[in-house]
Parts: structure tokens; C-alpha cells; sequence
């Protein structure tokens, strides 16, 4: 039996290292932002007990334990990317998702980390709960409309070839290329 749990612990030391060596510790925060392949959620994934997962979720289990049972992994840091054991909590599903839709609050700063959200006004509620950060989405339409500005100057292209190109409904590249703000 001891050979059996001897093998579990050299496999959980190996994967705890090839996962630091994909890591980069923010002395500013405490996170450790993951550097590999991020979802398109911005969560880390890599490989663990034969699956891909979260790294996050590797993280904790490697580093605490097994995630109970019926409970979530909620970053108290705010950064999806971070898979500092210590900057994740275990919690319940709604929690997680009151804290997600509020941690603003937590942290007093918007999801990019960028620009501070105590003020008023500086966030905009949305019909589903959700919330966002104003300049983050004033500077992405921004460069949405230079983008469609640009690309249309220098290619010649309509508005229905540059949103079919770039994934957008014609509508929002015109929008966006008459610098109106577009909800996305």
C-alpha cells in the first residue's frame, strides 16, 4: 500500500511542477497568473489525472485538497488567470455567482485590473445583473471603430465583408465605425 501512495505523491509533486513552470508570481498582488493556454472564459486549463481542467482547480487540489463536494472555486482576487491556492475560496454556486457580479465592490477595481470602479457612475448595470466597467468599454469601442475605420480605408472593404471577416453583425460595424457604443 505504501508503494501505491509513494506513487500518488511523486505524481502530484511532478504536476505541482510542471504547473509553477507555467506560472509568474505578481509580488504587487500574490497572484500567480497562469501563462499557458487560457479558455475562453480567461481561466487557465491544463492537464491533470488524464483531463484538462481548470488550473485553478489543479491548483487548489494540489496545494489544499479536494474541493468539496457541491461547492465552487471563487478568485477573492478577482483575476481569472490567478491559481494562487491562497486567493481561492470554496464556496456555494449562488455565492460565487453574487460575488462575481459584485466584486467590484471587493476589490474596487474593474475585471481588466485597470481603472478604479468606486467611483459613481463608473460601472453600468445590465438587465441580467451583470456589471461592467464604462471606460473599459468606452476605450474598446474606441478601437473597435478605429479598427473598422482603418480596415475599411485600407481595404476598401463594406461593412457587411469587414463584419463577416471579424465575426461582427454588420450592424455593430457600422455602429462602431460611427462611434457609437455597442453593447458586447
Amino acid at each position: 500500500m505504501s508503494g501505491d501512495i509513494s506513487g500518488v505523491l511523486a505524481y502530484c509533486e511532478a504536476t505541482k511542477k510542471r504547473l509553477m513552470a507555467k506560472v509568474r508570481k505578481d509580488s504587487g498582488t500574490g497572484c500567480w497568473i497562469f501563462t499557458g493556454w487560457l479558455d475562453p472564459g480567461g481561466y487557465g486549463r491544463c492537464s491533470f489525472g488524464g483531463k484538462t481542467q481548470r488550473a485553478h482547480r489543479v491548483s487548489y487540489r494540489l496545494f489544499i485538497g479536494d474541493i468539496p463536494a457541491g461547492l465552487e472555486l471563487d478568485h477573492l482576487c478577482r483575476v481569472r488567470e490567478c491559481v494562487n491556492p491562497h486567493h481561492l475560496e470554496a464556496v456555494t454556486p449562488s455565492q460565487n455567482r453574487l460575488r462575481s457580479r459584485n466584486g467590484f465592490e471587493l476589490s474596487g477595481r474593474c475585471r481588466s485590473g485597470l481603472h478604479d470602479v468606486s467611483q459613481p457612475g463608473a460601472v453600468s448595470s445590465w438587465p441580467n445583473g451583470d456589471r461592467r466597467c464604462r471606460q473599459c468599454r468606452l476605450e474598446r469601442d474606441r478601437d473597435r471603430a478605429k479598427t473598422i475605420k482603418q480596415a475599411r480605408k485600407a481595404l476598401g472593404m463594406t461593412y457587411s465583408e469587414y463584419a463577416a471577416k471579424y465575426g461582427y453583425s454588420m450592424s455593430t460595424a457600422k455602429q462602431a465605425a460611427a462611434g457609437i457604443q455597442v453593447r458586447s
